[in-house]
């Protein structure tokens, strides 16, 4: 995508590319702009998600348990094998991994919140993470 003039849609050889949603495409263009045309530059959006999984996942512990909770399930998000080889490959689950993480984390906030901002806020980031699952893999 990122030698594409129109970046709405990615296309392979000149044909509309559309066997997935195109969030993971436009991340990883935008990745190669910034870094430049390689196979790591694309992969850069990966570790955010990675991130963005550990983060969350430490969020939703820490919101359960507390701190120790949290770093232990941060640390266990961070390092499993399983999440370790969704983050390597170009492919839109590692970008799934951290909308579900994300969805996973506002449905407690929202649940575990008494009315009021705080209640809505939770569901928002619920929502959210569902939007940002379903862009990258419907």
């Amino acid at each position: 995508m990122s030698l594409q003039t129109d970046r709405t849609l990615p296309q392979l050889a000149d044909t509309l590319f559309l066997e997935k949603p195109p969030l993971t495409y436009w991340m990883s263009g935008a990745a190669i702009e910034v870094y430049g045309d390689s196979p790591a530059a694309a992969r850069v959006p990966n570790l955010l998600y990675a991130a963005i999984v550990a983060l969350a996942i430490g969020a939703l512990a820490f919101a359960m348990d507390g701190g120790t909770a949290a770093i232990v399930a941060a640390l266990v998000a961070g390092t499993a094998i399983t999440a370790f080889r969704v983050q390597i490959w170009l492919a839109p689950d590692a970008c799934l991994l951290a909308g579900c993480a994300i969805s996973l984390l506002g449905a407690y906030l929202g649940l575990s919140a008494p009315p009021g901002r705080s209640k809505l806020f939770g569901y928002t980031l619920m929502h959210v993470g569902a939007a940002v699952g379903f862009m990258a893999k419907s």
